[in-house]
Parts: structure tokens; C-alpha cells; sequence
């Protein structure tokens, strides 16, 4: 179920390319020197972040998506092994970065919060296009932030650049996601 999950809605071949560029971009904000283990480190933790972020936006979507998805994985089977497999990587997240020893654990705790609170305080209020084209993707920047963070200290300058990189390529990404949807070409 897990595998099927995984296989339609976190396909390596993007968000592979997506947490190499993570990584990249919050080792180029980083003070850290360029050592491969870190590297691979920060890949992985990239990769986990955008599947932890993955799963729960698809959980909070559940209900949407049962119309307008219906074919989707999540939607045909119970959501409590996914709600579970969130936790786990959330919490593996936090224990990553806790083990880093910097202050990256409490910067995911607050992104944990701050979309928890966008979930179930803004979403309702906010129009799908708004909520997809924009707020949604401003965990994209946050996950820079906090790779960075894990990596060494950031150079302010660089972080922000780093961050504005990666929302500008997020919101590439979704239009030109968006576009393929409507013309009928599904990924």
C-alpha cells in the first residue's frame, strides 16, 4: 500500500532532482565545508522532508481529492498506515536535526506548527489556486533554511538567495505542472 503510495506520488525522478537541489542550494548558504558524508546527509534529510510534507498535504487533502482523484492510492485505502508513516518521518526529521546539534530541530517543530496551523485555520478560507500556487509552496524555502542550518551556520545573504531560488523553482515547477494537468497529461 506504502510502495503504490510512494510509486504514483513521490516519483524519485522529481523529487530526487527536488532534494538534490535542496541540499545543493542550503550547502552553498552554509559555512559548511564541502564534505561528501554532509552532502549525502543533507540529501537525505531533504528527501524525507519533502516526503513528510508530501504525505500530510495528501492526508489533508483526502476528502478533496475523492472527487477530483479518485484514482489516488490515499483515497481508496484507510488513511491510518499513512497518518502512522507521517509520524515516523516527522519524527525522524526532528531527530536528525536534533542529533545536528543546532537550532534545526526547533526551526521544523515551528514549520511543523506553522503549516499545521495554515491547514486547519487557512486552507478553508483560501482558494485552491492561492493555496497551491503560493502558500503551499513556501515549505520549499523553510526546508532550505533548515538543511542549512543542519549543515553549519548560514551566511544570511546567500540563505535568502538560496530560499527565493528555491520558491521561484517551486512556482515554476507548479505552473508548469498545472498546465500539463489541464491539458490532460497526468505525472
Amino acid at each position: 500500500m506504502l510502495g503504490a503510495y510512494l510509486r504514483a506520488r513521490f516519483p524519485l525522478r522529481i523529487f530526487g532532482f527536488a532534494a538534490i537541489g535542496i541540499a545543493a542550494a542550503a550547502r552553498w548558504a552554509s559555512t559548511a565545508p564541502p564534505a561528501s558524508a554532509a552532502l549525502v546527509g543533507a540529501t537525505a534529510l531533504s528527501v524525507l522532508l519533502l516526503l513528510q510534507f508530501r504525505l500530510w498535504d495528501d492526508i489533508e487533502d483526502r476528502d478533496h481529492d475523492r472527487t477530483a482523484h479518485p484514482e489516488r492510492v490515499l483515497v481508496r485505502t484507510p488513511a491510518a498506515p499513512y497518518r502512522r508513516a507521517l509520524m515516523y518521518v516527522a519524527l525522524t526529521n526532528v531527530a536528525i536535526c536534533g542529533v545536528a546539534g543546532s537550532t534545526a530541530a526547533i526551526e521544523i517543530v515551528f514549520l511543523d506548527l506553522g503549516f499545521y496551523a495554515a491547514y486547519r485555520r487557512i486552507r478553508r478560507y483560501v482558494p485552491d489556486a492561492m493555496w497551491r500556487f503560493s502558500i503551499l509552496l513556501i515549505k520549499y524555502p523553510a526546508f532550505v533554511v533548515v538543511v542549512a542550518t543542519v549543515l553549519g551556520v548560514p551566511q544570511g545573504g546567500r540563505l535568502s538567495a538560496a530560499a527565493m531560488a528555491a520558491y521561484a523553482t517551486a512556482c515554476v515547477y507548479e505552473a508548469l505542472h498545472g498546465r500539463r494537468h489541464v491539458a490532460g497529461v497526468t505525472s
